[in-house]
């Protein structure tokens, strides 16, 4: 299974760090933004 084990990392990550999960996600999304549509930022 390919993506077995970054499921199981985003348990984990769910599971024992809800706020780093969350942090991780807004800079991903952040960056990602920045990427697509760096005209805007």
């Amino acid at each position: 299974m390919k993506t077995g084990k970054a499921s199981w990392i985003t348990f984990w990550l769910q599971e024992a760090n809800p706020i780093i999960y969350r942090v991780l996600l807004m800079l991903w999304g952040f960056y990602g933004l920045q990427l697509v549509s760096p005209s805007i930022l």
